[in-house]
């Protein structure tokens, strides 16, 4: 599996009305309650007053440090994407991938003739002279977080490194977000909306960096890159205070009863954030194909047959038919 939240095969399997749980991906269950702008919206193109407040209520949420640069674009992948181009210097460029983690870092710098190397631990990620060392912090799939400070000192103690910080796991953990503190030259934050807020498929997501990187990225896109409905839709929920506290009230306890239960069941909890659980056992593959079997979906691993990685059951019904099957197998 390259990524999760691919129904399709498991539908043609089991059939298209057969009820599925979908935990393969590490997005919000609970999707931002929207109010769906009328199509008439949708005649003319993104205005800048959309923009402006979407900005302001954005970089609110986020409490960014008035020193960083940013631009909304059309989801975050569509960032990851478009780095190697916005910072590729030469055919020679040496680029670190903090690893394992999520798989297309590595495949957006393949596609710009780049190999990027893989290093097990943040400590080695300035070992050899990178151009560009990249963390997902959180992150994916084992959760493990670093504190904003730690980055910032091996920014400060390499100011020739650009280090690409991906925070689309981040809303969890807001007070470790590097955006807090003022911009370093040599940091690029990128952030996602759609995990946190359940809408990933709306595409929204985020670059934070010095004016000269957002400058690059502004010119590849061009103008009108975020559709109407993301602007409005996404400028509500970054205000929504209270649908925010509730929501992580809610994954929070429902990940402490995701967390018994592995304890329950003698299985090893390798990683955990409020989003997403990464398990570790001898037949990852095996549970993986009988939880299908039984409309349960969730991802494993090509790089580790040991890890699968399980999103949030949305409520109670959920997460018995998800126990109840865990059980019958283990």
């Amino acid at each position: 599996m390259k990524h999760g939240g691919d129904l399709s095969n498991l539908r043609e399997k089991l059939g298209v009305n057969y009820p599925i749980i979908d935990l393969s991906t590490g997005i919000n269950p609970h999707h931002y309650p929207h109010n769906l702008q009328p199509l008439e919206s949708l005649n003319a193109l993104p205005s800048a007053n959309d923009l402006q407040i979407l900005n302001k209520a954005a970089t609110s949420y986020y409490r960014v440090h008035e020193t960083w640069g940013y631009i909304a674009l059309p989801g975050s992948q569509i960032a990851l994407s478009l780095l190697p181009s916005a910072l590729k210097n030469s055919e020679n460029m040496k680029v670190g991938i903090i690893s394992p983690t999520y798989n297309e870092y590595e495949y957006s710098w393949r596609s710009n003739g780049v190999t990027p190397s893989l290093i097990s631990s943040f400590d080695q990620a300035c070992e050899v002279p990178y151009g560009v060392v990249y963390l997902c912090n959180p992150n994916n799939p084992d959760g493990e977080l670093k504190r904003a400070s730690t980055i910032i000192d091996k920014a400060q103690q390499h100011p020739e490194t650009i280090f690409i910080i991906d925070e689309a796991f981040m809303d969890c953990s807001p007070e470790e977000s590097i955006l807090l503190k003022p911009i370093h030259e040599n940091i690029i934050v990128i952030r996602s909306f759609g995990k946190f807020f359940g809408l990933a498929g709306l595409r929204l997501g985020w670059v934070f960096a010095a004016t000269e990187i957002i400058e690059k990225f502004k010119s590849m896109v061009g103008p009108w890159a975020v559709n109407t409905l993301a602007l409005q839709i996404a400028a509500a929920a970054y205000q929504d205070q209270e649908w925010q506290e509730q929501q992580l009230s809610v994954l929070n306890d429902m990940q402490k009863n995701m967390k018994a239960l592995f304890q329950e069941k003698h299985i090893d909890l390798a990683g955990q954030t409020p989003l997403y659980s990464l398990i570790k056992l001898d037949d990852a593959q095996c549970l993986h194909e009988a939880l299908a079997n039984k409309g349960i979906w969730t991802r494993i691993f090509d790089y580790d047959p040991q890890w699968m990685r399980l999103g949030v059951p949305k409520n109670e019904n959920d997460f018995l038919k998800f126990k109840e099957a865990l059980t019958s197998y283990v």
